[in-house]
């Protein structure tokens, strides 16, 4: 809960449920107990740790222990001193001199340089065959920017690893039969997110161009933030980071990477490897 507060999700202002007056603070979706006396709002209540702990997991609000290794936030931000090469920076890496390493990278990066542009055209029904998200029409674009540093990844010299950027252009269209409001316009947009240009952002940047290949990483509905019915939205299925200031959704999040492949493994979405595989591209394994 207090990782959730410092990132501005506990409290916001709108219409009182109780006194419904407008313009109050009110609380957000993640349940407090106010009283000690019993009722929907107060202990006791046998099942209010479990449900506020599937509220915190539906936000992304990382587990405990992860909350207290991020406890000092803006230090893991901060680029490493002259000569000193912390343990996870050099994990994080992309000048890894191992060999396999090498030409691993050498393969993903081939993978990635060659399709930087793919498109997605959204099937006017999904017939159950084959696993497949509700993502509209569009195309991904990738884009690899070396005058924006990805915050908190850093290589094994201590210098700043590069962003690679992800544009999902979403052309204007129609809902589909799967979609919250079939037949309802809806308008074209972008969205963007991003990851470090490292060998773990390129292995995971691997397997959303397979997911959005099948659907997965868009979808149409409704807005969790403005409420606005009828726009594209990220799709539950697959979280991505869309901001580089650090917060809920940006980066730097030392856990995001791992988190994302365990959603993209829930989808069965193939390991890196595999992806390459399909796309008849030897691994490096």
């Amino acid at each position: 809960l207090v990782y959730a507060f410092m990132h501005g999700m506990i409290f916001t202002v709108g219409t009182s449920l109780t006194s419904h007056r407008p313009n109050t603070v009110v609380w957000t979706s993640i349940h407090h107990k106010t009283s000690l006396t019993g009722g929907s709002h107060g202990f006791p209540d046998d099942g209010y740790f479990a449900n506020v702990s599937e509220s915190l997991d539906a936000l992304y609000v990382p587990d405990a222990e992860s909350c207290r290794e991020m406890a000092t936030p803006i230090l893991s931000s901060l680029p490493p001193p002259p000569g000193v090469v912390p343990a996870a920076a050099a994990a994080a890496s992309s000048d890894n001199a191992n060999g396999t390493k090498d030409e691993e990278a050498t393969h993903i990066r081939q993978y990635i340089l060659s399709n930087t542009a793919i498109k997605y055209d959204a099937p006017d029904r999904l017939d159950g065959a084959t696993p497949q998200g509700t993502c509209p029409s569009g195309t991904m674009n990738i884009s690899i920017d070396p005058r924006i540093p990805c915050p908190g990844f850093f290589t094994s010299s201590g210098g700043a690893v590069d962003t690679i950027c992800i544009e999902y252009a979403i052309s204007s269209g129609f809902q589909k039969s799967y979609h919250e409001s079939p037949g309802e316009a809806y308008k074209a947009t972008t969205r963007h997110a991003y990851l470090p240009d490292n060998i773990e952002g390129r292995a995971l940047l691997v397997r959303l161009m397979h997911s959005w290949k099948l659907g997965w990483n868009l979808s149409v509905g409704t807005s969790l933030t403005t409420g606005q019915r009828s726009v594209v939205v990220w799709s539950d299925a697959v979280p991505h980071k869309s901001g580089l200031s650090g917060g809920l959704f940006g980066l730097p999040d030392p856990h995001y990477i791992s988190a994302c492949s365990s959603y993209l493994d829930v989808l069965g979405i193939p390991d890196t490897d595999a992806c390459l595989a399909l796309a008849g591209i030897r691994s490096g394994h």
